[in-house]
């Protein structure tokens, strides 16, 4: 049985870095993101596998990545209760009502898992929230992700759906005085302010090389080409 996961305010007062898959994550400079607090969503750890946390809701996505991610050395947290198999894999529960899960146990999950990564890294204690890859658009050349596409499709009109979630959530962090930006260039997203992602990181060095645990982005990605 998977481990309940009650989430702490260990960032307490700082900032949280959310990737999502969007396309828009491949003209990222991502070592920017080492030393920092980095919550992945999904196949975005193949980006940054440095991520203290991971969060997915689709079971049918663990199975085609559970063994890949035995490497993975962050929290795997997990809403859906089938899913299971490593020691480093937790569960919470799913809330669907509309509006961040007040219990620590707890993550708002309907229509997009990007809400129970918002929701946890409130329940962690920051007070200000980044967003990188949150496209809620396809790329002008048709691709869908930073990623491998999921071997499902993609459902129709899914970027509408997904937002209907979001205006509650951007309600509820205003409540609470949390900051959210989108560092997605070109995000079809303008619920939270764009922004350049340059102008909201934490630096932790002034190294620009690959950083411990992280995966070498090419020269020309670092200096914003679209790959």
């Amino acid at each position: 049985m998977t481990a309940p996961y009650r989430a702490t305010p260990i960032w307490k007062d700082q900032t949280a870095y959310i990737i999502g898959g969007g396309p828009s994550l491949l003209t990222q400079d991502l070592t920017l993101l080492d030393g920092n607090n980095v919550i992945v969503i999904n196949s975005s750890y193949q980006a940054f596998p440095a991520a203290q946390f991971l969060v997915f809701a689709d079971v049918r996505w663990w199975l085609d990545h559970r063994q890949a991610l035995k490497s993975f050395k962050g929290k795997i947290i997990s809403t859906h209760s089938a899913a299971s198999g490593l020691a480093n894999l937790f569960h919470m529960q799913r809330k669907a009502m509309p509006g961040l899960a007040e219990d620590p146990g707890q993550l708002m999950v309907s229509k997009t898992t990007l809400t129970g990564a918002i929701n946890l890294a409130v329940h962690l204690g920051v007070n200000k929230i980044v967003l990188l890859g949150i496209d809620q658009r396809n790329a002008p050349d048709g691709r869908t992700h930073h990623h491998a596409p999921h071997q499902w499709k993609q459902m129709a009109n899914c970027f509408k759906r997904q937002q209907l979630d979001l205006p509650r959530i951007a309600d509820d962090l205003r409540v609470r005085n949390i900051e959210c930006v989108n560092a997605s260039p070109g995000s079809a997203l303008t619920l939270w302010p764009l922004v350049n992602l340059e102008d909201y990181v934490e630096r932790a060095s002034c190294d620009r090389s690959a950083g411990i645990g992280r995966q070498y982005l090419p020269e020309g990605i670092h200096q914003g080409a679209v790959a």
